[in-house]
């Protein structure tokens, strides 16, 4: 029992981070379902998370985070193995822009680190989401 409890939480640490996704996908035209997408890989320091335009572009919404896709922020597009700065989702019923970790208040002002790397892991989305690379602000 104390194997499972150790093992499930040294399992539930890395997934934090991507280490467990060697499938790191870069964004194209559409962020597939299931996948975890690098939609940002350098943040100019002036942009906030609800200037993504990831809600326009049809994330998947939810009451609860763990129905919702996520947002990760990394420090940089190098160290996607650690935890992330912050993990945002999209909450259904207010469309707002929550915090899970790394921070508390409205997520969509949340201010992009310089260099930052932004990865969007679809886990609710049944169907591709159109994702036209945005404009740096």
């Amino acid at each position: 029992m104390k194997r499972y409890i150790l093992a499930s939480l040294l399992v539930g640490w890395s997934l934090t981070g991507l280490a467990e996704t060697a499938g790191l996908i870069r964004s194209g035209d559409h962020l597939v379902p299931g996948g975890y997408h690098l939609v940002l890989e350098a943040a100019d320091g002036a942009t906030m998370v609800n200037q993504l335009g990831l809600r326009e572009a049809g994330i998947r919404a939810a009451d609860v985070f763990q129905a919702a896709d996520e947002i990760r922020i990394f420090a940089d597009a190098s160290n996607l193995d650690v935890a992330p700065l912050a993990r945002i989702w999209v909450h259904a019923g207010s469309g707002t822009y929550r915090f899970h970790t790394g921070g508390e208040g409205d997520a969509g002002t949340f201010l992009l680190p310089q260099g930052a790397a932004v990865v969007v892991y679809l886990r609710a989305s049944t169907s591709p989401v159109p994702w036209p690379k945005p404009e740096p602000h």
